[in-house]
């Protein structure tokens, strides 16, 4: 009998364990979904990568968590967000509170063992032989000048790295430990590709409209139904409307009538989902009307505009055929 219960009671252990263990994964797999629909372009970098860092703590356990950038320019490594490492003299190598070098970095690298595709330094190996500062420690405890780094990857590109130290459970990394922390590190290697991709955006789109509000010649974006969406100031000024006469008009209200017939042609090309993406028009003669009924001789050129790969419109560059310069045809 002693020996039943003795078996039963192992049994109710061993469930135990297998169901806390069961939670805990739940528990990370969850986090990971949490994560994945936060990393949105409308939210800063720093705060997605403070809130990889604190599940890192929190799910993962582990009590020091920094995330450190490449800075492109000067080839440092900066500190993003840096959590726990209370005590920076044991990781000289990190740019715990200032930058370090990417060549210095690599050095680091290299004295690591490889576990996935991270990196472990492992201080017990790297220790003189005379140095018995970790003689009392077993071959799998953690050791406190130990440190795994992550690897921020996309595309080949390493865009910087996580690194994490003294774990809760004071052992050294295993693959199957690892494995969750590339997952985070591939989180935010993502929330720095979508924070680059939208920085470049955002300052694609100044230049474009930089551009389109200096240029000389009128420029008007519509849409698939054929209303204008945005025009520049040279448009407004060559047919004397305002920017509020103009939006959300039909585009051939201010065309004349003897024009509707070709600018429908040039429209339906434009739209034309089977045509080719280089599709456009060139130097086509219409007349446009200002809003005192002047007829105005121009120059069209067309484009279509495609949003994600997808046409959802087209654009028209129209030039003063008289003098070549918006607004200042001849009366």
């Amino acid at each position: 009998k002693a020996e039943e219960i003795l078996k039963k009671t192992q049994t109710v252990l061993e469930d135990a364990r297998n169901v806390k263990e069961a939670n805990f994964k739940l528990k990370q797999h969850a986090r990971k979904i949490a994560l994945g629909s936060e990393n949105k372009l409308d939210v800063s970098l720093n705060e997605i990568h403070t809130r990889i860092t604190n599940s890192v703590r929190k799910t993962l356990g582990w009590n020091d968590v920094a995330i450190f950038l490449e800075d492109e320019t000067s080839g440092n490594l900066l500190p993003d967000i840096v959590l726990g490492f209370d005590t920076p003299a044991k990781y000289p190598s990190l740019p715990l509170n200032n930058f370090v070098s990417v060549y210095s970095f690599m050095v680091l690298l290299k004295k690591c063992e490889q576990i996935s595709s991270s990196y472990f330094f492992n201080a017990r190996m790297q220790a003189d032989n005379n140095d018995t500062r970790t003689g009392s420690l077993s071959l799998t405890e953690w050791d406190p000048s130990d440190l795994l780094v992550i690897p921020l990857e996309t595309r080949n590109e390493i865009l910087g790295y996580l690194a994490v130290g003294d774990p809760v459970d004071r052992l050294k990394p295993t693959t199957e430990k690892v494995i969750p922390l590339e997952y985070y590190a591939n989180q935010a290697s993502v929330a720095v590709e979508n924070t680059n991709l939208y920085d470049r955006l955002k300052a694609s789109q100044q230049r474009y409209r930089s551009l389109a509000e200096t240029m000389s010649m009128g420029l008007l974006t519509c849409d698939k139904h054929e209303n204008i969406v945005y025009i520049n100031p040279a448009f407004c000024r060559l047919i004397d409307y305002s920017t509020d006469e103009l939006i959300d008009r039909p585009l051939k209200n201010f065309f004349s009538i003897t024009s509707h017939e070709g600018l429908q042609e040039v429209i339906d090309t434009l739209l034309n989902t089977e045509s080719v993406q280089g599709t456009k028009i060139e130097n086509l003669e219409f007349e446009l009307k200002s809003s005192s009924g002047e007829i105005i001789p121009v120059s069209l050129f067309g484009f279509p505009l495609f949003e994600q790969r997808v046409k959802t419109g087209f654009f028209l560059i129209l030039n003063d055929r008289y003098t070549g310069i918006s607004g200042a045809h001849p009366q």
